[in-house]
């Protein structure tokens, strides 16, 4: 993770829209941090001279949309870990979970030991997503080469836009994250080129 000088990094400029947490402060706490960015989930662990294409695997991303959280946030998307007694990469070398994409879960969240290994799925937030047109119709996006750029979405490319389908406004429909045959959204995934 890159060095940040202040938390305030994470905060999507311009935007009022705040998701809280349930959480009470006490008169010691410091106000809850806004957080706009989510980082990529899977490259936790993971080592950057292992990424295929640093210049086009996305490092954050505003992963809930056109809202700033406070208090809370998650990498989005995240790696499924069952094991407890193992690391948790990512692993690209894992059985394909299905014949066609579309059948992928909705939430894929399943953490229970059933026969497969750490980092070979992922999941993706559920109903979490407000409108991906944040500033125009796209946002803001850094990569593992270190650069950032401002990234039109509502394309349907499966090569630069996550998701299949959007309404009117930006917003995803039902999440509907564009995924591959091992259910992992793989403009994330470390070993894609696109």
């Amino acid at each position: 993770m890159p060095y940040e000088k202040s938390i305030q990094m994470q905060k999507l400029p311009g935007i009022g829209n705040i998701r809280t947490v349930n959480f009470t402060l006490s008169a010691t706490d410091k106000p809850y941090a806004l957080v706009g960015y989510n980082f990529n989930g899977l490259l936790s662990s993971y080592s950057t001279t292992g990424v295929v294409s640093p210049s086009t695997t996305p490092t954050w991303w505003s992963g809930f949309g056109k809202t700033n959280r406070s208090g809370d946030s998650y990498s989005h998307p995240y790696l499924i870990c069952p094991d407890p007694n193992s690391a948790c990469t990512f692993n690209g070398g894992g059985a394909d979970v299905v014949s066609d994409p579309a059948s992928c879960p909705y939430n894929d969240d399943d953490h229970t030991p059933n026969g497969y290994p750490n980092g070979t799925r992922s999941g993706f937030g559920s109903g979490v997503f407000d409108s991906a047109f944040i500033y125009g119709k796209g946002m803001n996006w850094a990569f593992a080469d270190g650069h950032a750029k401002w990234r039109i979405l509502g394309t349907l490319d499966p090569k630069t836009d996550p998701f299949s389908k959007y309404t009117g406004d930006g917003v995803p429909v039902d999440n509907a994250a564009r995924k591959d045959t091992q259910c992992q959204v793989h403009i994330f995934r470390p070993d894609y080129q696109p």
